[in-house]
């Protein structure tokens, strides 16, 4: 899994995303700012195919809606028809869009989003 969370963090700093994997480790993080998460299957087959998902969750602080709304949208644009990246190991990563959620929260003007990434992971390429 961890070619594939290299993977994404290259496909968010392309993006020009504030993104880190699990938890943001700058102390004074600079919003909005996303991280991610995921969860993985159970190998199916002798393929080695390998499937997960990642959960990308946006947050911003005192910034109107249309802020996170708008990266949300730029990374629903970028993966929704699916990228191709090919790892240094040369096994080929699929990432696509899986949908999306807003999450209310209440307090100290916390907004938050949720992506949801679908990784299909082919082991020695297709």
């Amino acid at each position: 899994m961890v070619e594939v969370l290299q993977a994404l963090n290259n496909e968010m700093q392309g993006l020009g995303l504030n993104y880190e994997y699990d938890t943001i480790t700058d102390p004074s993080p600079t919003f909005p700012y996303w991280v991610g998460a995921y969860s993985e299957d159970a190998v199916s087959d002798e393929s080695g195919q390998e499937t997960a998902e990642i959960t990308l969750t946006g947050f911003s602080i005192d910034m109107p809606l249309l802020v996170i709304e708008t990266q949300k949208k730029q990374i629903k644009d970028h993966f929704i028809n699916a990228i191709r990246v090919t790892t240094e190991n040369e096994n080929v990563v699929f990432f696509y869009f899986s949908g999306s959620v807003d999450v209310p929260i209440d307090e100290f003007g916390v907004r938050k989003s949720e992506i949801r990434l679908k990784v299909i992971k082919f082991n020695g390429g297709i």
